[in-house]
This record gives C-alpha cells, structure tokens and sequence, in this order.
C-alpha cells in the first residue's frame, strides 16, 4: 500500500520485551519492536479482535497497511537483564475460580529476561481498513490497554499528526527501520543493529513472514540508495 497520507503516534514505556523467537528459557530481546508487534499495539488502540471479521492481522496486512517504525532512543534507554517472578498455575485455575481460594501449593519459577529500559519509537502507519483514524487518535486513548511486548509493559502514545507523503527515490539517511539491502553505506562512529524478525502472523499467530532488518542503535540513521517516503521531516522505509 502506498498511502497519500501517514498518522504519526509516539510510544514510550519504562519498558518493553519484544522475545526473539529462538530463545525461550531465558527470553532475549529485539532492541525495536517487530511489525507483528505494532499490528498488535496499533489494535488495541483501535479494538481490533485478533481473529474473525476485521481483525487487526487483516486490517494491517502488507494489502491494506502501511507501517514504518522509528527507534528513537532516550539518554537513559539501554538493555538490561531483569528477573521475573513466574508461577504455574496449570491445573490450579479452576479451583482459584470456583473456590476463592489461592492454590496450596504452586510452582514458581525466577526467570531472567532480556528487557529494553525506557523505550521510545516513532510509528507512521495508515490502513484502507480503518475509517476516522484521526478523529480517535486525537483524543489519545485507546479499546484495549497497549503494551510494549508483554503485559506489564504499559506504554502510553501521543499522537504527532496527520503528515503528507512524499515518495522519493535515490541516496539519503533513513531513519527508520529498514529491510537488509546490499545498497547500505556503512559509516565510522555508527552502531548498527541486524535482526531477523517476524513481518506478518495469521490469526493462528503463526508467523507468515521473517526478514532481515537493519537500525542504528542510537538513532542516527542508515544511509542507503532506495526507494523511500519522506513523511514529517523523516525519511521512512515500510516493513513489509
């Protein structure tokens, strides 16, 4: 989709975990949340259900949406290892709910997990699918609570605007988060991050589309000749 038009929001948490998907007793983070991730965010906002008509997996699907994602890093923004407490409540959940009574015995566990602290991202985005977008997001709330990859990490949004898209082609700094190209022009003093994450998940949650994306790690920006869309003084590739 190549819209005419791009909604800006802003989100930022005290935290945020978006797991990689090969690492499961001891999660690790992507240091940018995955285009899965922001289908999500962006349907909680709306109050998109994840399956049946309308939901949010259809309305920001590659046909109908266009989402480009912006890290922008804080001064305090880092990864850390923190612990979390997990219990297993398999087979106690009936007795919690029909008793009122807390199990006698449950099994917890101390997991170490990979976090991403004070996270901030830009997310331009717009969907055939979606009707009066600017009118909900201009009273900064959302259906459903957004969280920035698990549950406990409540992010709050503001909302930037409705921005006019310019497509362009050639050299220029991107800002956001872009698919690997052979095109890049790697230059001295910049971190470069390269991860393989998730584009597009059907309503099974089943992964439909990996790719290889590439960010510098403290905002700055990669240099690339590519096709690209100049929305609200940035440079924006979609995920797609």
């Amino acid at each position: 989709m190549v819209p005419e038009k791009l909604y800006g929001i802003e989100v930022e948490a005290d935290y945020g975990h978006f797991r990689k998907s090969f690492t499961t007793s001891s999660p690790l983070t992507y240091g940018v949340p995955p285009r899965t991730t922001i289908s999500g965010l962006l349907g909680a906002i709306f109050g998109l259900p994840r399956k049946g008509e309308n939901n949010y997996h259809e309305v920001f699907s590659k046909e109908k949406s266009f989402i480009a994602v912006v890290n922008r890093p804080k001064e305090s923004t880092e990864k850390q290892t923190v612990n979390l407490n997990l219990l297993k409540i398999k087979g106690e959940t009936e007795k919690l709910v029909k008793l009122d009574l807390p199990p006698k015995e449950i099994t917890r566990s101390q997991v170490p997990f990979e976090v991403v602290k004070n996270p901030r991202y830009r997310v331009y985005f717009n969907s055939t699918a979606l009707n009066e977008i600017e009118e909900f997001l201009q009273k900064e709330k959302s259906v459903y609570t957004p969280y920035l990859g698990i549950s406990e990490y409540i992010t709050d949004y503001s909302y930037l605007g409705k921005f006019d898209v310019e497509k362009k082609e050639g050299e220029a700094v991107i800002d956001s988060v872009l698919p690997v190209k052979p095109e890049i022009k790697f230059e001295t003093g910049k971190k470069y991050i390269k991860e393989n994450v998730s584009l597009f998940m059907n309503t099974e949650r089943e992964v439909q589309k990996f790719d290889e994306v590439i960010y510098e790690e403290n905002g700055n920006g990669v240099e690339v000749e590519t096709t690209y869309y100049k929305v609200n003084n940035n440079h924006v590739v979609p995920l797609e």
